[in-house]
């Protein structure tokens, strides 16, 4: 395997890694919030400062998985190009296989297409189906957040953690999609 699929499955892999810490973080947001809940006045100051905390780590977390989705995404594109001249058949394209992934709504389907023609198995439905679904549960989250109750921001965590997982499993399903399409080409 070249170097450059094995950078992008390296990272793809340390994506999943930062999704599930995300779980955790989120999770142990979601606890202190429900415990705050039914705590007395004397409790409820220190679960406060208990969940400033929590909620700082799962910021701090998210910051991070941001940025490292933008680190991941230069070598992605990069191996996605590549890949598609490597692959090219006698299909005429509308849209370039780089400019698909930033078209809005064609970015939906554009790419998963591609990949489909490159690869057609479950493990590609697989990983873009549960990227599809962490960016829905994501979107959720922030609506529910936007709320400002106290119930709505533990469903913002209950969709938080379903997205970091979700995103968990995309990332390592799209690691296991280089690996086949590289090895293949």
């Amino acid at each position: 395997m070249r170097a450059l699929p094995l950078v992008v499955i390296v990272m793809l892999v340390l994506d999943a890694l930062l999704a599930l810490v995300d779980v955790w973080a989120s999770d142990a947001e979601r606890e202190v919030l429900v415990a705050l809940q039914s705590a007395s006045l004397e409790r409820g100051i220190s679960l406060g400062r208990s969940l400033e905390q929590a909620a700082a780590r799962a910021s701090l977390v998210r910051d991070v998985r941001v940025v490292a989705l933008v680190v991941t995404a230069v070598p992605f594109l990069f191996w996605w190009v590549r890949t598609e001249r490597a692959q090219r058949r006698e299909v005429p394209e509308r849209v370039g296989p780089l400019l698909e992934w930033f078209l809005p709504l064609a970015n939906l389907v554009l790419p998963y297409r591609r990949a489909r023609r490159w690869r057609p198995a479950l493990g590609t439905f697989v990983w873009w189906a549960s990227w599809l679904s962490a960016v829905l549960l994501e979107q959720l989250a922030w609506r529910a957040e936007a709320q400002l109750d106290h119930a709505a921001l533990v469903r913002a965590d209950l969709w938080r953690i379903a997205s970091a997982a979700c995103a968990a499993l995309a990332a390592l399903s799209a690691a296991h999609f280089v690996a086949k399409v590289s090895r293949a080409s």
